[in-house]
């Protein structure tokens, strides 16, 4: 419906999409990865601290490094009207990449955790 009511913005979503699509998979997983540890650590900010310092700090370094979000970046194909095997697959990499990446801090405090004992 989007798209429908604002083509311009199908037609900025399509300009924003195909570059993605000529990531290679390395590329897609660490930008996917990276995203995954900032948005874990904007959620972890606010739930320990009760402060959304977090969010307005993570949030906007995620938007400006241009890191892969799978649900921005669904969004973003959906507007485009992009629907493909390549895209399925893109995606698919980048919620890899993402919950990876939302492991990984937690990961570590384990680690750490089970080495004191």
């Amino acid at each position: 419906m989007v798209s429908a009511a604002k083509p311009k913005l199908m037609e900025a979503a399509q300009i924003r999409c195909i570059p993605r699509l000529e990531m290679g998979v390395p590329a897609i997983l660490i930008t996917a990865f990276f995203c995954g540890i900032l948005m874990y650590t904007a959620v972890a900010i606010y739930k320990e601290k009760g402060s959304p310092a977090g969010i307005f700090f993570c949030v906007p370094v995620f938007i400006l490094s241009g890191f892969e979000h799978s649900i921005a970046d669904m969004f973003y194909f959906f507007c485009a009207r992009m629907f493909s095997a390549e895209v399925f697959l893109f995606l698919a990499i980048v919620i890899v990449g993402n919950s990876v990446g939302g492991m990984f801090i937690p990961a570590l405090r384990k680690l750490a955790e089970e080495k004191k004992v």
